[in-house]
């Protein structure tokens, strides 16, 4: 039976390069030692893309960057990209003239930057390109790029993750969850690439094994409980 895992899988939250799989490990690794580099010296801006498949780590990577750079979570705006209309491209415009009350990074970060209108996207080339030392725009799309305009594409340093390989995935979760390699290669292949998705049936898998050895305890205990000495 494994051990009970310190933190249940679907709370999982990657804190460095390592707990990543794949690709995604090799790219958290680079921009990790981008985002320590820029902690200390803010020398430029960081405008950040990061597409990809639905449940390979894309929001989790732009998180840990956004962890890096900010010295306090106050510096961190997170928002959907349905909620970056007009109104607010031009407010965090206006905004750029003033710097971070709580550190020396103000960060944004918008998951689905795909679902930003047309006219915000036009809006906030005018952001991107004002940004300043100190500042960082850290986006994800689940779609192709081509869902944003050919000129908002231009202003990021794009990233394309891919799913990780089954094998690769199974590694991962037998290692962090103790579990038997036959069964997370199971769910490994069930998720077909989506991280989310696996940890998802493994936390299942590890809710339903707890539950059958606490009923095979309490089996053994009633029949102990009944036994006569002899």
């Amino acid at each position: 039976m494994p051990r009970k895992p310190p933190v249940a899988p679907t709370c999982f939250v990657p804190s460095c390069p390592a707990d990543f799989v794949g690709q995604a490990g090799k790219v958290a690794e680079v921009l990790m030692r981008k985002a320590e580099r820029l902690r200390s010296n803010p020398d430029q801006p960081l405008k950040l893309l990061v597409s990809g498949a639905p449940g390979i780590g894309k929001t989790s990577l732009v998180n840990l960057i956004a962890r890096t750079l900010a010295s306090h979570p106050v510096a961190i705006e997170d928002v959907n990209g349905k909620e970056v209309g007009l109104e607010l491209a031009r407010e965090w415009t206006r905004s750029l003239a003033y710097g971070s009350l709580f550190g020396s990074w103000s960060v944004k970060v918008v998951n689905e930057l795909d679902r930003c209108s047309k006219d915000a996207q036009d809006m906030l080339l005018t952001y991107l390109d004002r940004m300043k030392p100190g500042h960082a725009f850290l986006g994800t799309t689940n779609l192709d790029l081509g869902s944003l305009t050919e000129r908002f594409q231009t202003r990021f340093q794009s990233v394309r993750l891919q799913p990780p390989e089954n094998e690769a995935l199974a590694a991962f979760l037998a290692r962090r969850w103790a579990v038997p390699i036959a069964t997370t290669r199971m769910i490994a292949v069930g998720a077909a690439g989506n991280v989310r998705a696996a940890m998802a049936d493994l936390e299942m898998w590890l809710e339903l094994e707890a539950r059958t050895g606490e009923l095979t305890d309490s089996l053994v205990i009633g029949c102990d409980d009944k036994l006569e000495p002899i």
